[in-house]
């Protein structure tokens, strides 16, 4: 049964993030290059935080790195959650480390800009959406006192041709300019989202039956998720009273 969920808990985020596996070693991960409008139209939560606390959560030979977030400014989202955790595949323990190559990693009072979808039965513990896309660390130039946010996109490979693949793949954005950014994507896709609940689609475009079979497959794998989630932290509860 174990086995079983980790199979749709892998299978979940690859299809939740537009995920591909290539390479007889699966070494290359390929990925769709999400736009700040894609990324805010897929998160359930946008913040801006700050990194208090990494730990490591492990579970047979499964190791989880778990972030903590204090939030001082929520895009999208609850407004009156102000803490919350993030947690991703890969860590660290006595004996190794893992980890899946282009996440984004996270270091102690590191001040952040997260795009995440909850879990759905417990909302205070996300994910990253896009691996390293998902995350901007805010920084300040020392010189100038600028702030910018950065996101280090180095290690992913995406499906679509790249424009210019001579291009630095760390983005660099002044902060101001990606808050606005943002705050206008939230406000564009705020009521708008398409109803893919339903084959009937009473507007006046084709149904996408392609997107509706991928949600319904997203929705299983996510829901089989979350109870794997759920079930190791129950059995982490019991190990603890024993």
């Amino acid at each position: 049964m174990k086995n079983f969920c980790r199979f749709l808990v892998f299978i979940g985020w690859i299809l939740s993030t537009g995920i591909f596996l290539s390479g007889v070693c699966l070494a290359t991960i390929l990925t769709k290059q999400f736009s700040t409008q894609e990324i805010t139209s897929r998160a359930d939560c946008i913040a801006m935080g700050i990194v208090t606390d990494i730990s490591y959560i492990t579970d047979n030979d499964q190791v989880y790195t778990v972030t903590n977030i204090e939030c001082n400014l929520i895009f999208k989202g609850d407004p009156n959650e102000t803490s919350f955790q993030v947690i991703q595949l890969g860590g660290k323990t006595d004996k190794y480390t893992r980890g899946v190559y282009g996440a984004a990693s996270y270091a102690v009072n590191e001040e952040v800009i997260l795009f995440l979808e909850d879990n759905k039965y417990q909302k205070s513990l996300k994910r990253v959406i896009g691996l390293s896309m998902g995350k901007y660390s805010v920084i300040e130039d020392p010189s100038t006192g600028e702030k910018f946010a950065v996101s280090d996109q180095t290690e992913l490979h995406f499906v679509q041709p790249v424009k210019d693949p001579f291009a630095s793949r760390v983005i660099k954005k002044p902060l101001d300019e990606f808050i606005e950014e943002i705050q206008l994507a939230v406000e564009q896709h705020s009521g708008t989202s398409m109803n893919i609940n339903s084959p009937d689609d009473s507007s006046n475009h084709e149904f996408d039956w392609i997107r509706y079979i991928q949600k319904l497959i997203i929705d299983f794998a996510n829901d089989m998720a979350d109870k794997y989630y759920e079930m190791t932290a129950h059995e982490a509860k019991q190990n603890e009273t024993k």
